[in-house]
């Protein structure tokens, strides 16, 4: 019934299916990453594939374990880090340490 309802529109198919997307990224600009891929992304494997394709991930460790990190090195691509937080306090000591400049 699903695709009938999107044939029936003037919207294609693969244009909506993109508009979903960008909609669901946009919510997630307003989570942090640790929402994201702990909590949403394991709801299904539709939101478990958009957030894999997210390309705006801004990482804050200054409110995260150290052990934190590694996960979401695994996680996400590199590539699709905008901004990146780092923090030498009591809960991340040496993080710091961790990336070679």
């Amino acid at each position: 019934m699903k695709a009938d309802v999107l044939q029936d529109q003037s919207i294609p198919k693969d244009q909506f299916e993109y508009g979903v997307i960008e909609l669901v990224h946009r919510i997630f600009d307003q989570l942090d990453a640790h929402t994201i891929l702990y909590s949403i992304r394991c709801v299904c494997k539709r939101l478990h594939s958009i957030a894999s394709i997210c390309n705006r991930y801004e990482l804050d460790f200054r409110f995260m374990s150290k052990s934190d990190l590694p996960v979401m090195a695994h996680i996400i691509d590199p590539k699709n880090i905008i901004s990146l937080t780092l923090a030498d306090g009591i809960r991340t000591r040496c993080q710091i340490r961790l990336f070679r400049f």
